[in-house]
């Protein structure tokens, strides 16, 4: 699991440390830098999935480019180096990866490795970059104990192997933040399915469009049944797929319950459209870390509370890590009250106010507490309501 996002100079973001939970939210106004936290993410995966690429690409995350490295550099000056940083922890691996970008000093990969063994390392690298380069890492444990790395993983280890389950254990902690970023995802504010009916196409390593998302779920019959029972559980409607025979095609149908008619999932309302969509990025078994920018959008307060209490049961079933943008109390406060009931423990539940001063993104941790009260309280939307209710109240006849 990433337990902590480090990003510097990234947009509005100047500096700003996250430790993630099990659950992260991110509340604030339009404009205070939520969707930046959610950026950094795909950015640094972008640089880890294709770093034989040009830098001005990474920044290009399919749903939205975000420009290039001068356009993404906090006040969009090229002498601020932007630096993106997770740190995970793994079992019994505890390990971090950075990600820095600089016109003035050069672009690198650090590598830090806290437990079980202690080493760091740090590699220049241009971009594109093949992965042909290799830096000798200590492991200050064993000062006779090294291994050459690329960048992205450990190639060889060298030195006197006292413990002989060292290798095995020093490689799979020296991977950990690479498995971790290659295991996020990142689901847009979008309807979801917007056609009839769908052809089957290749798919590569990232799913993104509806196309891909339809493909997948045509491949993946175990996906299949979890969408529909998880789907079943927020909605008391059932999903499935219908493929013609002879045909090419293939439709996704809603049912109504105790229906035995089934309608085409472009034909239903864009909340229910919207929540086959989500889970099925969500439960894909190659995805671990979803982050979900304003997942409350087209769904009603009743239905945001069943799904949440259905994106926790995920959480804790399928070992999924989330990331939430969100305008929404009714989101929050759902998320909140899981922790009320038991069902979520505080220290599983991060929640982050963000604010802009000037073209800076201020980020402040509200603490969870055992019962569901935050710290600070919901001021972002109390101040919202309380500015709506004096407008009523100044205009009271006296």
């Amino acid at each position: 699991m990433i337990k902590e996002l480090t990003i510097k100079n990234f947009r509005s973001i100047r500096e700003a440390t996250l430790e993630l939970g099990r659950f992260t939210v991110l509340n604030g106004a339009n404009n205070s830098g939520k969707s930046s936290v959610l950026y950094a993410l795909q950015v640094l995966q972008n640089t880890i999935y294709n770093s034989n690429r040009q830098v001005e690409e990474f920044f290009n995350l399919r749903f939205i480019n975000i420009g290039g490295l001068q356009e993404s550099s906090f006040n969009k000056n090229t002498r601020n180096s932007i630096a993106l940083k997770i740190e995970v922890e793994k079992d019994q691996y505890e390990c971090s990866f950075q990600v820095t970008f600089s016109e003035t000093e050069g672009h690198w990969f650090s590598i830090q490795g806290k437990k079980p063994y202690s080493f760091q390392g740090r590699l220049a690298v241009s971009f594109p970059y093949p992965q042909n380069k290799t830096q000798k890492v200590k492991v200050i444990d064993y000062p006779d104990v090294d291994f050459s790395w690329n960048g992205i993983r450990p190639v060889q280890i060298t030195g006197k192997m006292t413990n002989p389950g060292l290798i095995p254990l020093l490689s799979e902690e020296a991977i950990a933040p690479f498995e971790s970023i290659i295991r996020f995802d990142i689901i847009p504010t979008q309807r979801g399915f917007t056609k009839i009916n769908f052809n089957e196409i290749p798919l590569g390593v990232l799913i993104y469009n509806e196309e891909e998302v339809a493909s997948l779920l045509l491949k993946e019959n175990g996906l299949q049944d979890k969408v529909n029972y998880y789907f079943n559980k927020s909605t008391g409607m059932s999903f499935a797929l219908r493929k013609v025979p002879g045909a090419g095609f293939f439709y996704l149908n809603v049912y109504e319950q105790d229906s035995v008619f089934g309608t085409e999932l472009v034909n239903q309302g864009m909340g229910i459209n919207q929540i086959i969509f989500m889970l099925a990025k969500i439960l894909y078994d190659k995805n671990r870390l979803i982050c979900i920018d304003e997942p409350e959008i087209h769904l009603h307060p009743t239905l945001i509370e069943q799904f949440v209490k259905v994106l926790v049961e995920i959480a804790e079933k399928e070992d999924k890590q989330f990331i939430f943008s969100t305008h929404s109390e009714h989101w929050l406060m759902s998320m909140l009250a899981e922790v009320n009931d038991g069902n979520l423990k505080a220290e599983d539940l991060k929640v982050y106010y963000l604010t802009k001063e000037g073209q800076e993104t201020k980020v402040e941790n509200q603490q969870v507490f055992p019962n569901g009260q935050i710290e600070g309280g919901l001021k972002n939307f109390l101040e919202a309501q309380l500015r709506l209710a004096n407008r009523f109240f100044d205009h009271q006849p006296a």
